[in-house]
């Protein structure tokens, strides 16, 4: 079986691999401006405008690098990762495509459902719906993005269940 593929429109400046490694559980689509692929490793390296789309998960960013063998995705600068009802922004994010649990830098996450947005210095995603924040704040209430919201918590550790409930240790209410 081929490990993945790699196609460039004659029209287009941008490079599309689609990955059907049997390690990876769904095929994986990788666009960018430049995509090179190590058969040897079964590593795939994307520079440029690279989008990677897989289900209903779409990421953006700057870089990425997809190990096919493991499924482990790292993503750096202006990280998007968006889903069912969540955007996901980060400076750097690993993620497994198979089991979409990672771990992100400096994240910032908006859930739509509750309108509550969190942010945090790491953010471990066990699920789309299950994440553990450390050193981070949350809030629901509107401001524009760089503004200072009219009320949030602030905590040490979080872990929330989006939709659900979000447990806190050591939060303050910044009024």
């Amino acid at each position: 079986a081929v490990a993945g593929e790699l196609q460039l429109p004659a029209s287009a400046t941008q490079q599309t691999a689609v990955v059907t490694s049997p390690a990876v559980s769904k095929q994986v689509r990788v666009t960018a401006d430049r995509i090179e692929y190590f058969q040897a490793t079964d590593v795939y390296e994307a520079d440029g405008s690279v989008v990677i789309v897989q289900g209903t998960m779409r990421l953006t960013s700057d870089h990425a690098t997809l190990f096919a063998l493991s499924g482990t995705l790292l993503a750096n600068g202006h990280v998007t990762l968006t889903g069912r009802g969540s955007e996901l922004n980060a400076e750097r994010l690993e993620l497994n495509v198979n089991t979409e649990a990672g771990v992100a830098a400096d994240g910032r996450l908006f859930v739509t459902r509750s309108n509550t947005l969190f942010t945090g210095r790491l953010m471990q995603r066990f699920s789309e719906d299950h994440y553990r924040i450390k050193d981070g704040a949350f809030t629901n209430c509107d401001a524009q993005k760089g503004e200072v919201p009219a009320w949030r918590f602030t905590f040490k550790d979080a872990d929330l269940m989006s939709g659900d409930q979000v447990s806190t240790r050591d939060a303050w209410l910044c009024i």
